[in-house]
């Protein structure tokens, strides 16, 4: 047997509803329209996003609700052709759903989405919890290196819009460590906290993403700077109509957090940091990734943070990087992740020689490493930024750093006139490998060493065959892949070239940059030694 819908009558004003395609809102009218000869009844809604409705309130020029927030978030439903159910699983299938109505969600409490996912609880003697014939699931906590087991309550997408716990035994609910929520209908912030501190004081994480979270000023946060005494890590990633104001009063009642995610919430510069940063002084991670920031200016203020020592802003539309000379800002950052950014020029990344502490950087697929090979682009990263210890998850080698100041040093007067100018410490590495030029790199002025110059390269097909060919490193890749096709009579089908010097992990060859030659393939250090053989390898 279907469930049966619940009575239109069952929703009141300022209930929250969530609609099939997804949207959130309110309650915010119910009654009839003015100027319509019949009294059919009709929900006004307020959506929590613009342009998810179609005006602000109105009807027929007379305002009932609103005006809303956002342009265009307003709708009016007739009662009589809505469907209402607590969640999906309670609704009729949409074979069996009349064409001429549409389904609200107004969500469930949390207690019934663990009931629902887990069961009715079971007394047990022994870790970990039951739930009916299921056990709470067991995670490994990647921050701890000890083999220690932490139960979780997992409920994304269960349209929960009320924490209330009420009758599983406390001390069940007191040893969960991490709580997924995301992705409900969770929204009233100050009520959800002070139910969650109660339901689960051991709390270490919690994850709140995608849920249409507010903080309205007529709700006390009494103790609030009590709450969440365990929490560790918070997650807000995506949430509905997020903003810098509810983050400052979400973490105001959450003074113990170490790890804030924020990404994907269309955040901009705060208009005042003054209030945020001490709402945020006891973080040592935050993650912007998806948000809006275009210069370093718009993220300086987050240097002010104390404790400060990760930071993520992939995504964010970063294009210039000036970082000033101040001791003060970011003291103790060692993390800085900017990848897939149109971040403009090598001379942004030598600014970041200004934050001295940085020693872990992931710089991945930003606009100015587009024309430059992943091989030589770790190379020049590593000798631009001195310090650095791990560079895109990999330990840097002492080899390494050798070989990015050589190849730095060959390829100055090809890069920008400005990064020459803002590397103080360029003196100190000519006087260090003083029988490297810039006429070194083979291409560069010096147009007829390169010419002459050949080097021994192992070809090996994709099937097994192998040849070893003295080639020139003026090779162009056309002319590299039509050798591959001449050498090996089965590479008559597309493949992709890798390379790699003795016995390194292969790196894929970017042959999409055809004019690119096999000088510029292979890191300039390789040519300098008879001792690095080098082999490319085909593979469908």
């Amino acid at each position: 047997m279907e469930p049966s819908p619940l009575p239109i009558d069952s929703i009141r004003l300022h209930d929250r509803i969530r609609t099939v395609d997804g949207r959130h809102g309110r309650i915010a009218y119910k009654g009839t329209l003015p100027g319509r000869p019949d009294s059919q009844t009709f929900l006004g809604i307020e959506y929590d996003l613009p342009n998810q409705g179609k005006h602000d309130g109105t009807f027929q020029n007379v305002r009932l609700f609103g005006p809303t927030k956002h342009i265009a978030a307003g709708s009016f439903l007739p009662t009589d052709q809505m469907v209402l159910f607590a969640s999906p699983s309670q609704s009729s299938s949409p074979s069996t759903s009349s064409s001429t109505n549409f389904q609200l969600f107004i969500g469930i409490s949390l207690e019934e989405a663990i009931v629902r996912k887990y069961g009715e609880p079971v007394e047990v003697e022994s870790n970990p919890i039951s739930f009916g014939s299921k056990q709470v699931e067991m995670i490994l906590s990647q921050r701890d290196l000890m083999s220690t087991s932490k139960t979780i309550f997992s409920v994304p997408g269960e349209y929960v819009v009320s924490c209330t716990v009420s009758s599983l035994p406390q001390s069940w609910t007191e040893s969960i460590l991490h709580l997924d929520l995301s992705d409900n209908m969770i929204w009233n912030w100050p009520h959800l906290s002070e139910s969650l501190n109660a339901t689960f004081p051991s709390l270490t994480l919690l994850n709140l993403s995608q849920n249409p979270l507010k903080a309205a000023a007529e709700w006390p946060l009494n103790g609030a700077s009590s709450r969440f005494n365990h929490l560790k890590t918070l997650v807000l990633n995506r949430c509905i109509d997020m903003d810098w104001e509810l983050v400052s009063t979400i973490m105001s009642t959450t003074m113990h957090v170490e790890e804030l995610h924020l990404s994907g919430n269309g955040l901009k510069t705060p208009l005042n940091t003054d209030k945020l940063i001490p709402a945020l002084s006891s973080l040592s991670e935050i993650s912007l990734s998806d948000n809006s920031f275009y210069t370093w200016v718009e993220i300086e203020w987050l240097g002010r943070l104390p404790l400060l020592k990760r930071l993520v802003l992939n995504s964010c539309g970063l294009q210039r990087i000036v970082c000033r000379p101040d001791p003060n800002l970011f003291p103790v950052l060692t993390h800085l992740s900017l990848s897939d950014n149109p971040i403009a020029s090598w001379k942004d990344i030598a600014e970041l020689n200004n934050i001295h502490s940085v020693a872990d950087l992931r710089l991945q697929r930003c606009e100015f490493l587009k024309d430059t090979p992943q091989p030589l682009a770790r190379l020049l990263v590593i000798s631009i930024v001195p310090g650095l210890q791990t560079l895109n998850g990999s330990a840097v080698s002492s080899k390494e750093r050798t070989d990015g100041e050589r190849t730095l040093l060959s390829r100055l007067k090809m890069m920008p006139a400005e990064l020459e100018q803002s590397l103080p410490f360029l003196p100190l590495l000519r006087t260090k490998h003083p029988d490297i030029t810039d006429a070194d790199h083979p291409g560069s002025q010096n147009q007829s060493a390169g010419m002459d110059t050949l080097m021994e390269v192992e070809l090996r097909s994709a099937f097994g065959g192998s040849a070893v060919l003295s080639l020139p490193l003026t090779l162009t890749l056309p002319k590299l892949i039509a050798l591959f096709k001449r050498t090996f009579s089965d590479m008559d089908s597309s493949f992709q070239l890798f390379w790699c010097s003795n016995n390194e992990g292969l790196e894929r060859i970017p042959i999409e940059q055809l004019s690119l030659t096999l000088a510029e393939i292979i890191p300039s250090w390789l040519t300098y030694s008879s001792s690095n053989k080098i082999r490319i390898e085909a593979r469908i």
